[in-house]
């Protein structure tokens, strides 16, 4: 996996000409794949009062969750990324983007969110930071929030197991995240 500053850089010079749809091609596009995998995993927690979404990269699936809920934060470590979302959510107020540090949530006020998303896009972190995010879900999610953290590459964590991660942090806190899979 990529530290928090190798993945600054690569996305920073990747070229986002396609936002971020070329990874749906298989699916036949993000609207197909949306609609096909994702959101029938997330319809149950759907819709909701304030989102947030970890990762957003340039919106591919902010546009998707949108319609859901009627406050939106869109996070994201890159800021040319989270410029291209201000521009692409320009005029909806119920929308809000931020540059963070690819371990916090510091724009999210404690017991502040329902729901929390992210597809895609963890897969690139080091298992402190995916910790570090479970650690601040704990404290920004409602008391009956959700978080929906997609990870597909569990093998490729060189420093620890997350399923592991996830369970301690279960234990620890009041956080309700469905039971991870491989």
């Amino acid at each position: 996996m990529a530290t928090v500053e190798e993945n600054q850089k690569y996305w920073q010079g990747y070229d986002w000409s396609r936002r971020g749809e070329e990874w749906s091609e298989t699916w036949g596009g993000s609207d197909l794949q949306w609609n096909g995998a994702i959101l029938p995993r997330i319809a149950p927690f759907l819709p909701c009062t304030s989102a947030l979404e970890i990762a957003c990269g340039h919106g591919r699936w902010s546009r998707h969750l949108r319609p859901y809920c009627r406050e939106l934060t869109l996070v994201d470590l890159v800021d040319d990324a989270v410029n291209a979302c201000r521009i692409r959510f320009a005029g909806d107020r119920g929308v809000r983007c931020f540059q963070n540090d690819g371990r916090s949530l510091q724009m999210a006020a404690p017991e502040s969110l329902d729901f929390v998303f992210s597809f895609d896009s963890l897969v690139h972190c080091e298992l402190d930071d995916l910790e570090a995010y479970l650690r601040e879900l704990a404290q920004k999610l409602k008391r009956n929030g959700v978080a929906f953290l997609h990870h597909s590459n569990f093998a490729a964590i060189r420093q620890g197991n997350l399923i592991e991660a996830i369970k301690r942090y279960r234990q620890q806190t009041r956080v309700g995240l469905k039971e991870a899979r491989e």
